[in-house]
């Protein structure tokens, strides 16, 4: 049994204050009572007890919340991260403008866009109005290159994922630096 669940004789099933959950097969056997997930399947399998602990059996994860939001398209990686190849998320507003690259890691998010921005023929030195370059989680140690996704803000902002950056921390043990952070200026958007 997980942590806030109650075990019912009459039934053998688990309960989550809202939902009545299956361990044998690991799947829920009511429905979502505010339809929070959506979709056609309403007693969508529960997820992996070993790495996420919802007991109430509610919450949401990113990809939902990119659907929610109207993104598309998204996918998630093997290492936990985002891929937006596939979403209309991505940067289009420009015939010949790469909106997928791979640069150098620098170990500053100012050095990186900036080298996106040259790599994908952007011509400018700031990044687009309305967009920021995702660092992908496919991060390389021995190269020191990863892939960045030139994608919207609010495809971005909010989104809990792993990427390039925790990769390159965890293999460097080196922080990446903030603009932001160096000015005193408030937090990115």
């Amino acid at each position: 049994r997980l942590p806030g669940q109650y075990f019912d004789d009459e039934t053998g099933l688990h309960y989550n204050l809202f939902r009545y959950y299956a361990p044998e097969c690991g799947r829920f056997v009511s429905q979502d009572p505010i339809s929070i997930r959506g979709g056609l399947n309403l007693y969508q399998y529960a997820p992996n007890s070993l790495t996420w602990i919802d007991p109430l059996g509610l919450a949401v994860d990113p990809i939902t919340k990119l659907e929610d939001r109207g993104y598309t398209g998204v996918t998630k990686t093997s290492g936990g991260g985002l891929d937006y190849s596939n979403s209309h998320a991505l940067y289009n507003k420009r015939p010949g403008v790469n909106p997928v690259v791979t640069i150098e890691y620098s170990g500053d998010y100012d050095i990186d866009f900036q080298r996106a921005n040259a790599k994908a023929g952007l011509n400018q030195v700031s990044t687009p109005r309305g967009y920021v370059w995702h660092h992908l989680d496919d991060y390389d140690p021995v190269t020191n290159k990863g892939t960045m996704q030139l994608i919207e803000k609010q495809a971005h902002r909010g989104i809990n994922h792993n990427g390039g950056v925790s990769q390159y921390k965890t293999a460097t043990g080196i922080e990446y630096t903030h603009p932001a952070r160096n000015s005193g200026a408030r937090g990115c958007d």
